[in-house]
């Protein structure tokens, strides 16, 4: 026994000796996370139900958005002149009847755009970061307050929350929390960047909503990533 210890330590001896001269300097992976992982510290099973969920969302995402923006309009009722001086005389008890309003829809279709164009890249932290950053440097022409994004977490997750009923369980509540705190926090970043010259006189097109939410959004783009991260993920 002790004579194979010696053969297999001289091996093991002689493999490091052999790997240490071989010229071999390619570095290891880094394990460092990426700097939207550690902003969004989801799991890429967690990624993958937050899709696979918002599939569920993106059927009724119209309605969605209105939801939203009108339950947002509730908790502050200041909020609807700053979204339109059109609603500045409304009060919360009338917040309701922006449900048919033309410009509300218009306006919902086009957060809920943003919204899913970043949940549904989150695994691009380039683009989601860019996207989020430019929605929020558009908002500046407006004057809107930075603070303003942040009350939508409460808004946007009753929302879900309606369109997916006995599907938001609490870890669906949890990971939709930590996503629009993410996204919330993001576009708050975007209203409080230093424009250049060329954003200044772009401000209005920074960003352009890809029309996957305008007309219908596609839920089989939604379904076809998550089929893909699945494969790719071997998450069942």
């Amino acid at each position: 026994m002790g004579a194979n210890m010696g053969c297999s330590n001289s091996k093991k001896m002689s493999h490091e000796s052999e790997s240490a001269n071989s010229g071999d300097s390619t570095p290891p992976k880094s394990s460092t996370p990426s700097a939207l992982d550690e902003r969004l510290p989801l799991t890429q099973k967690q990624k993958f139900l937050l899709l696979k969920s918002w599939k569920g969302v993106a059927r009724q995402i119209s309605q969605c958005g209105k939801t939203m923006l009108i339950r947002l309009f509730k908790d502050d009722p200041q909020l609807m002149a700053v979204f339109n001086q059109k609603f500045r005389h409304l009060r919360e008890r009338d917040a309701d009847v922006l449900y048919q309003d033309a410009i509300l829809d218009a306006h919902a279709a086009t957060v809920m755009e943003a919204l899913h164009e970043a949940i549904t890249h989150l695994d691009d932290s380039v683009f989601v970061m860019k996207v989020l950053h430019d929605v929020g440097k558009m908002h500046q022409r407006y004057n809107v307050d930075p603070s303003v994004f942040l009350k939508v977490e409460k808004p946007f997750l009753t929302a879900v929350s309606e369109v997916l009923g006995d599907r938001y369980t609490k870890n669906m509540e949890e990971i939709y929390t930590i996503t629009i705190k993410f996204i919330l926090a993001t576009l708050s970043e975007g209203a409080t960047m230093e424009l250049t010259e060329d954003e200044q006189k772009n401000l209005g097109r920074l960003w352009r909503p890809p029309g996957r939410v305008h007309k219908f959004v596609r839920p089989e783009k939604v379904a076809a990533i998550v089929d893909a991260q699945s494969e790719e993920n071997g998450v069942h």
